[in-house]
């Protein structure tokens, strides 16, 4: 005989007011603090570069190689 009704899965009550409030707080503050790191860490344009702080670009040097050895052999008169 099968049963009337489903088997129970257990209860599961409806989230707490105040979990749902000190959640929605936990994240605004997340927020709020991400904002204010990007705000205070990001580069701003009324910032200056000293021209005497300015790294010079690298100049590529180019090497010369030893001569290789003179493979004509001469011969003195004589």
């Amino acid at each position: 005989m099968s049963p009337s009704r489903p088997a129970p899965r257990g209860y599961h009550a409806p989230r707490r007011r105040r979990e749902v409030i000190v959640a929605a707080i936990g994240v605004a503050l997340v927020f709020a603090v991400a904002v204010a790191l990007i705000w205070v860490l990001a580069p701003h344009e009324e910032e200056s570069i000293d021209p005497s702080t300015v790294i010079p670009p690298i100049v590529a040097t180019t090497t010369t190689a030893p001569a290789a050895p003179s493979t004509t052999t001469s011969t003195s008169p004589g």
